[in-house]
């Protein structure tokens, strides 16, 4: 029977049987490589009855059409909804679903079905490797192997909006015990519903939008209490996922890794979760909930979506809230499951399956494989859950498919030459090596005889070769390395690396010279200085007739000839390098590092030296104290002045400017230092403390404040009241050698 006429019948077929469906048609598939990339260009044409949109999906072969794998990094007219039309587009990029390999028997096949699923990404069937990975030992969940027919589940987890939404219309319609649930946010999960609210959450919505529940009691639909339900697998409502849908979708369709984004690390770029360091494969050093997350109250969940997605279109498949999945939870079920088709958990258990870890668990709890249990009665504001539905198939999807019919030749071998690392030892290459650098030069003294060359390629499929002096090439093996024979002067060494795709060649040239004279920079070493004390640099070089050459290359200094001069705190470096000249080859540069510290002036202030506030303290606001001079008698305090700061080396001497502050009209102040008044100096801000270091006693300075009984008198009736007035007298010290290094303290007095 010719094809145009088959088409034509099986569509008359499906439209006498399905009439109130569209029945999708897929016609003129075309597919190739695109030159020079490992993408791959998928042209066709869709119809649909009415121009109703459809489901897209795009699978090949590499076996002329017996099996199929679906193409997961596609985009384009792909997924859903597609609206009809010629020319329809997919790209393909098969260097990330068929990476490395080559086939002139490459077939293609365009799905179509107009059964849409908004919101929920397709799972395709297949067998997959289910349980821990990377080295991880946890015992509940051991690798076992597991085929899944293909299932729809949510991209996004449920959000309190959407439980409302639905809570809302099931409220009137027999659903009469579904809890408000919480959410920290209308576009945040929804969190403390247990997992009997989910599933008949699951039966509302599903009756809501016209679809045929999935979950049933002895009663009927479950719409109330905590009746045991039964599963029909075959309705195309909406429910949880089992265990093995969760991990097969959390994967992407990939293996082999921890996390569901496709690696074995974690960090908050990725999920929302709390970060321990560097433990638990959490290897980004993070530690705490997520910052951005962090606000107000519990839960610190974030908004659905707020992440990447892994390659089946999923968000937050890791972190943020436990997910709730179908199973019963047994720590001992994977010990029977293996090679098992749709496992749906233990019959009995009296808990439930959680994945996915949440904002408050560490990132242990947030790999593919990580299991957890809870009550199917108990909620926590850590715990949601996404819907997933079963793809029971569609009367049209066997007509609605395409494939081509002539096989395809690709290629995704990698055309990746370059080198992943290139040493020799026994002398240093300049430039350092670079992988976008292909020469470099090396220097090694007349005693140095031979030396080891080692490589290793990016590309773990590229092939490496060697050869000196313009000689042959030969093989070289990663890592291993060849001992080369030096002449004297110059020995050119060539590294050549064929890619994987056989056409691209890479060659790297060393040049290593032996026999010329070492050179030698010698650079004293530098002690840890304070802020603006200058040192003096010198440094000797080696056979190179050119100067050694200073430069700062971090930090607060500055370099003027010979002199280096600290403008701030912080770590210096410096470096010292020497150019090479005709005959020999530049000396390697030593970098000298030391610390520049702030002079560190602390003045505190009390009643008594042995009660002072302020110590160790640098706001001027918060080194006060208060004196009371009852009847405007005198009263006095003690000042302190001392030096913090201190270097490891050497003590940190340091003398201070000190400025005090004067008396008024109601008060006299007389300041003493230990060699007598000094009242002058500090009221003119000329007084200096002796040389201090962190070592010494503080100085001390006593003040002596005489008010002015008379005016501070007032009649008041027959008797004579004092008047309740107040001064601040304070003093500032301030660095001699960096003015901005300064403490002041206070002393208030007040009369009554």
């Amino acid at each position: 029977m010719p094809k145009l006429r088959w088409i034509l019948l099986s569509i008359l077929f499906c439209l006498v049987s399905r009439p109130c469906q569209a029945v999708p048609l897929v016609t003129n598939l075309t597919a190739g490589q695109r030159p020079g990339t490992m993408l791959v260009d998928i042209g066709f044409d869709l119809f649909s009855f009415g121009g109703v949109p459809c489901s897209v999906r795009l699978e090949f072969s590499i076996d002329g059409g017996i099996t199929w794998a679906p193409a997961l990094t596609a985009t384009g007219d792909i997924g859903e909804p597609v609206s009809p039309g010629s020319a329809r587009e997919i790209v393909w990029n098969a260097g990330v679903d068929w990476v490395g390999r080559y086939s002139d028997r490459v077939r293609f096949r365009v799905k179509a079905n107009d059964v849409l699923t908004p919101g929920l990404s397709f799972i395709p069937s297949g067998t997959f490797q289910m349980g821990n990975t990377s080295g991880d030992t946890d015992v509940a969940s051991p690798p076992v192997t597991v085929s899944l027919s293909s299932f729809y589940l949510s991209q996004l987890e449920t959000t309190k909006a959407q439980w409302d939404e639905v809570r809302n219309w099931a409220a009137v319609n027999g659903y009469t015990d579904l809890p408000v649930g919480g959410g920290k946010a209308a576009n945040h999960p929804v969190h403390s519903v247990s997992w009997f609210d989910a599933v008949k959450w699951c039966n509302a919505r599903s009756e809501r939008e016209g679809l045929t529940p999935c979950y049933r009691s002895d009663f009927g639909v479950l719409r109330y209490d905590v009746f045991p339900p039964s599963v029909d697998w075959t309705a195309n409502g909406y429910r949880l996922p089992t265990e093995a849908e969760w991990e097969r979708a959390a994967r992407g369709g990939g293996e082999g890794f921890r996390f569901p984004h496709g690696t074995d690390f974690i960090s908050h770029n990725e999920a929302n979760y709390f970060a321990t360091g560097t433990t638990h494969g959490n290897e980004s050093g993070e530690s705490g909930y997520h910052p951005s997350y962090r606000t107000g109250l519990q839960p610190y969940t974030s908004p659905v979506g707020s992440f990447a997605a892994n390659a089946f279109g999923l968000k937050d498949m890791s972190g943020n809230i436990w997910e709730l999945c179908w199973d019963s939870y047994s720590s001992t079920y994977y010990n029977s499951i293996s090679g098992a088709v749709n496992p749906r958990g233990p019959t009995t258990a009296f808990s439930r399956v959680r994945r996915g870890g949440s904002w408050r668990d560490a990132s242990f709890s947030a790999r593919a494989s990580a299991r957890g249990s809870v009550s199917s009665t108990g909620g926590a504001n850590s715990l949601g859950f996404r819907v997933a539905r079963s793809s029971t198939g569609n009367p049209s999807e066997f007509l609605s498919q395409i494939m081509t019919l002539a096989d395809t030749t690709l290629d995704t071998r990698s055309d990746n030459a370059f080198l992943g690392t290139l040493l020799i030892q026994g002398a240093a290459m300049n430039p350092f090596f670079d992988p976008l650098v292909t020469s470099y030069h090396a220097a090694v003294s007349s005693a140095v005889a031979t030396i080891r060359l080692t490589t290793d390629p990016m590309e773990p499929n590229a092939v490496v070769y060697f050869r000196i002096n313009e000689g042959s090439y030969t093989g070289l093996t990663p890592m291993e390395g060849v001992l080369v024979s030096l002449a004297h002067g110059d020995t050119l060494i060539e590294v050549r690396v064929d890619a994987q795709d056989g056409r691209t060649v890479l060659t790297y040239t060393i040049v290593v010279n032996r026999g010329k004279a070492s050179q030698v920079i010698e650079f004293s070493p530098i002690e840890d200085r304070l802020i603006a004390e200058p040192v003096t640099l010198s440094a000797t070089g080696g056979g190179s007739s050119n100067p050694v050459v200073f430069t700062v290359s971090s930090g607060p200094a500055v370099i003027e000839g010979a002199d280096l001069t600290f403008t701030g705190p912080g770590t210096v470096k410096v470096i010292a390098s020497q150019e090479g000249d005709a005959t020999h080859h530049a000396a390697s540069a030593v970098v000298m590092t030391f610390r520049v510290v702030e002079p560190g002036p602390d003045v505190a202030a009390g009643a008594v030296a042995t009660s002072l506030t302020g110590v160790g303290i640098y706001d001027p606001v918060s080194q006060q104290v208060a004196m009371t001079s009852n009847k405007a008698l005198p009263v006095s305090g003690i000042f302190s002045i001392a030096n913090r700061a201190v270097l490891p080396d050497r003590k940190a001497e340091e003398k201070f400017t000190l400025h005090g502050s004067g008396g008024g009209a109601y008060f006299r102040v007389l300041y003493l230092g230990p060699d007598g008044n000094v009242t002058a100096g500090l009221l003119a801000g000329t007084a200096e403390t002796p040389v201090l270091d962190h070592s010494d006693e503080p100085m001390l300075i006593r003040m002596a404040v005489t008010p002015d009984r008379k005016k501070l008198a007032k009649k008041k009736g027959k008797r004579t009241v004092t008047l309740r007035k107040s001064q601040r007298f304070s003093i500032r010290a301030t660095s001699s050698t960096y003015a901005p290094a300064r403490d002041e303290a206070s002393i208030v007095v007040g009369t009554r």
